[in-house]
């Protein structure tokens, strides 16, 4: 019961971690934006950093209504596996304040839906039952949840150059997996294993930045080990007879620690690059994560007289991790991908089109042991967006 949960929260972490910088308003930068209390989690949300001094600076946005459609494959280069993932993402309301020569600025996200669907299947040959038997089996793996989440965000600037930050983020929701395991042309072996699952948790994180100077600033992100409550229901069934056995229990899982490192730096007038480390600490579930993310992102012009060119947002990025399952056959598993997406005006700069695309290669060194291809899409566009952020002058 309590595996069929972790692999949950496996599968949804590394599908987020391929996903964060798909995502055309979560591309990069997410340390540097947390720091100035964009919102938690919502940091990776709202909107694109673009003001010549963030010591002092007049800012007011507020988007209505915004929604993320995500789709993911990935296929396995020997043809015995296939993933694929779909993700809807629903943000009722996000907004993010601050005041000229203020010493505080804060930023809100509620998404009060964000639908999450992995469907896997491993063809398994001579699958090990014991020392002397084998088998051929198809084993399906089916995992979907529905999140519902609140975050917040505030940043305290204590001079020209220090920014501390503070994020809040409480969750709840549902999460369902199946597992079931079926002998290739024979229905001797049929194994099936549902487990429901309800969870709510608060999740806390510190961040800091220093700006160097006008063009590099510097930041950190902080979020200690936090506990999720959850209530689990498992029901077991062996070659179709109904509720083999059946359990339901409270069983509290623990996520695991994070820390961000990030650097911006500000080209005038043309757009910002980020480079971002993120560890995650599992403890003994799972390996350590640690992730280099590298991205571009061009200034956009807010001028509606200004070419459509001009008024697009275009992003560039590439990425590297490893698997926090381990190894396989003594190797380790890694990750390595790039994106390119465009965040698109109309209607006057009040909506938005977001589009982006990328392809990555998850494996070992040895090709023959395990070698992976990831294709994603991701398409999506927000309603009311309304801006007040005129050039200010140091």
């Amino acid at each position: 019961m309590r595996s069929i949960l972790i692999v949950f929260l496996f599968a949804t972490s590394l599908v987020s971690q391929d996903l964060n910088i798909f995502q055309p308003r979560r591309f990069g930068g997410s340390t540097y934006q947390q720091a100035l209390g964009y919102g938690g989690l919502a940091s990776y949300r709202n909107g694109i950093i673009n003001i010549k001094n963030p010591a002092s600076w007049v800012e007011q946005r507020l988007t209505i209504f915004e929604f993320n459609l995500a789709s993911y494959s990935r296929s396995l280069s020997s043809n015995s596996a296939n993933t694929s993932y779909q993700s809807t993402n629903f943000e009722g309301l996000n907004w993010v304040s601050s005041v000229k020569d203020s010493t505080l600025s804060i930023g809100f996200t509620l998404s009060p839906f964000q639908d999450q669907h992995v469907s896997i299947l491993n063809k398994l040959t001579d699958y090990p039952l014991d020392a002397e038997h084998t088998l051929d089996a198809n084993q399906y793996i089916n995992l979907g949840g529905s999140i519902n989440q609140f975050s917040f965000g505030a940043a305290y600037r204590a001079n020209d150059q220090w920014f501390l930050g503070l994020s809040v983020d409480y969750y709840s929701g549902s999460l369902s997996s199946e597992v079931k395991l079926e002998q290739v042309n024979s229905s001797f072996i049929n194994y099936n294993v549902k487990v429901s699952t309800t969870a709510y948790g608060l999740n806390f994180g510190l961040s800091t930045l220093y700006r160097v100077n006008d063009q590099l600033s510097v930041a950190a992100f902080f979020s200690p080990k936090n506990t999720v409550k959850t209530s689990v229901k498992e029901v077991v069934t062996i070659r179709n007879q109904e509720n083999i056995e059946t359990k339901s229990v409270s069983d509290p899982f623990h996520l695991p620690q994070r820390l961000s490192l990030g650097l911006n730096w500000k080209f005038e007038d043309s757009g910002n690059i980020y480079l971002d480390y993120d560890n995650e600490d599992w403890d003994q579930s799972a390996k350590s994560l640690n992730k280099f993310s590298l991205s571009y992102q061009s200034t956009a012009s807010s001028n509606v007289f200004d070419s459509f060119i001009e008024r697009t947002n275009f992003m560039l990025g590439a990425y590297y991790y490893n698997d926090v399952f381990g190894t396989l056959n003594g190797e380790d598993i890694n990750v390595f991908g790039f994106t390119a997406g465009a965040a698109i005006p109309f209607s006057f700069n009040r909506n938005h089109l977001f589009i982006s695309a990328g392809y990555a290669k998850r494996g070992s060194i040895s090709k023959n042991n395990f070698d992976e291809s990831i294709f994603t899409i991701n398409i999506g566009f927000s309603v009311g967006d309304f801006w007040y952020q005129p050039e200010i002058e140091d």
